[in-house]
C-alpha cells in the first residue's frame, strides 16, 4: 500500500531559470502499512550486487520498498490489490525485489534481471524504476510479469495502491493529483502538498491515509542530481501534533549519466 509521485522539476523550467537549484528527478513515496507491522529502520547504505544503495529496511522481511543506487537508479515497490481482501499468499517477500533492481546500473539491466524471477514466488506487485529522463513499471499478478509502461519522464506521474482494492483509491487520488501537481508551476511544492493531503470525511481513501487497521507510516523523498542522489526519510507519528523528524542521507554517483 503506497502512493508514489514523480516530477522532473528541472525539465519543466524555462532556460536560465535557476536550473542548478532543481533536481533532475524528484520522487515522493507515502508508505501505508498495517498498524501492527514493526516500524522500519532509517535508511542505511546497503550493498546490492556491485552497487551501493540508500534504502530504509523493513525488519519483518529484511528487505525494502524503496531505494536509490550509486548509478542514479531509483526503485520503489507497490503492492497490487486488484480486489479487496487478503493479498495472495506466496513464499517470498516482495521486499526482495527493490534490492534486485538496485543491483543494476540501468533500467534495461534491471528489467532483464527481474524477468528472471518466478512471479509465483511473490504476491502481486508493481515495481517502479526510474533514472534520468526515463521510467518503467514492471507488474506481476503472480502468474506473469509484464512491463506495463516504459516512457520518458516528461509530465508528472502517480502510482497508488490500497488493500481496500486499488480501484477504490486510484480514481480519487488521480483526480486530486491532476488538480494539485500535474499543472503546477512549482511541481516540488505541489508534490509535498499532495502527499500531506487528507479528506476529513474520507481518511481511508486519502493520500495521507488512516483507518482502524492501517495508516500512512512514513514518507520518503528521493532527489536525483547531476552527481549525487539524496534520500529523506520521515516516519509519520500517529499524533499529528508530534513534530516530523527526517533522516537525511546522500550518495555520490559513480557515473555522470545513466543510460536507460
Amino acid at each position: 500500500m503506497c502512493t508514489v509521485t514523480v516530477v522532473a522539476p528541472r525539465f519543466r523550467r524555462a532556460a536560465g531559470s535557476a536550473r542548478e537549484h532543481s533536481p533532475l528527478l524528484r520522487l515522493v513515496c507515502n508508505r501505508d502499512e498495517r498498524r501492527t507491522r514493526p516500524a522500519a529502520t532509517p535508511p542505511i547504505v546497503i550493498t546490492a550486487g556491485p552497487r551501493s544503495a540508500l534504502a530504509p529496511i523493513d525488519p519483518q522481511s529484511g528487505g525494502t520498498w524503496i531505494g536509490v543506487n550509486d548509478s542514479g537508479l531509483i526503485a520503489t515497490l507497490l503492492n497490487a490489490n486488484p480486489s479487496p481482501g487478503i493479498p495472495a499468499s506466496a513464499p517470498r517477500s516482495r521486499g526482495e525485489l527493490v534490492p534486485l533492481a538496485l543491483a543494476e546500473s540501468s533500467i534495461s539491466e534491471a528489467l532483464t534481471s527481474l524477468h528472471s524471477i518466478d512471479p509465483a514466488a511473490y504476491p502481486p506487485f508493481s515495481l517502479f524504476i526510474a533514472a534520468r529522463g526515463e521510467s518503467a513499471v514492471l507488474t506481476s499478478d503472480s502468474r506473469t510479469l509484464r512491463i506495463s509502461s516504459r516512457a520518458p519522464l516528461g509530465r508528472p506521474l502517480m502510482l497508488t495502491s490500497s488493500s481496500l482494492g486499488d480501484h477504490m483509491v486510484e480514481p480519487r487520488r488521480r483526480r486530486l493529483f491532476e488538480s494539485i501537481v500535474a499543472r503546477a508551476d512549482d511541481p516540488s511544492a505541489a508534490q509535498d502538498r499532495f502527499h500531506t493531503h487528507t479528506w476529513p470525511t474520507r481518511p481511508h481513501l486519502s493520500v495521507l491515509m488512516s483507518r482502524p487497521d492501517a495508516r500512512t507510516v512514513s514518507r520518503t523523498v528521493i532527489e536525483l542530481w547531476d552527481h549525487s542522489a539524496s534520500l529523506d526519510y520521515s516516519p509519520i507519528p500517529e499524533d499529528a501534533s508530534t513534530p516530523l523528524v527526517t533522516t537525511r542521507s546522500a550518495l555520490p554517483l559513480k557515473r555522470a549519466r545513466v543510460a536507460g
